[in-house]
């Protein structure tokens, strides 16, 4: 979602930039909010005194508008309203032909690669997030039988880097990571993103 825009905003991004967009063969995002109407956002985060981002089920018009081919749902806030939220938001990107990946209903879901073919070229997009205190808070990472997001374990991601080179004509990775309010990428972010090209 465009980020502060309020409900009854009926313009939330210029015409022009809008054309542009759509002048691509490829437009990628990251989907940083919970899409749902009506759902309790998610326990943990309401104890804790979290942020909490979502958006309303007739607001999701806006990211088919700027016709999103992928959107990566590796984030801090994807979980805001909870599995309900994450279910929803999953059925209205599948209900609008939009690929995703970076979350799911347990982790072998979570990691699958979005893949979309332009042209004849087959393309997978991995998404992962940064996860601990030291850098994005609170984060429901997706386990065996657990839903939430891709958790980014370098060792991990990196094999399915690898998995996927082996199988699609180019591999990028859709990382969430950092912190904000910083000038410059972390050290660790550095160090992960060398290993991830070497792959």
């Amino acid at each position: 979602m465009p980020g502060g825009v309020l409900p009854y905003q009926k313009t939330y991004i210029q015409p022009d930039l809008l054309n542009y967009m759509h002048g691509f063969d490829l437009r990628i995002g990251t989907l940083e909010c919970a899409i749902g109407s009506d759902i309790a956002p998610d326990e943990t985060k309401m104890r804790g005194n979290k942020n909490i981002v979502y958006a309303r089920n007739e607001d999701f018009h806006r990211v088919k508008d700027m016709n999103f081919d992928v959107v990566s749902l590796a984030n801090n806030h994807v979980f805001d309203l909870g599995e309900e939220g994450l279910r929803n938001t999953i059925k209205l990107l599948e209900e609008n032909n939009i690929a995703y990946c970076g979350a799911g209903m347990n982790l072998n879901q979570a990691s699958q690669p979005a893949v979309v073919i332009v042209n004849g070229i087959k393309i997978a997009f991995i998404a992962a997030c940064m996860f601990g205190n030291k850098y994005l808070g609170y984060i429901e990472l997706a386990g065996e039988n657990k839903s939430g997001v891709n958790p980014l374990e370098i060792d991990r991601i990196c094999f399915d880097i690898k998995q996927a080179k082996e199988r699609y004509d180019y591999v990028f990775v859709l990382p969430h990571w950092g912190r904000e309010h910083m000038l410059y990428p972390m050290n660790d972010c550095i160090i992960m993103s060398k290993k991830m090209m070497d792959m």
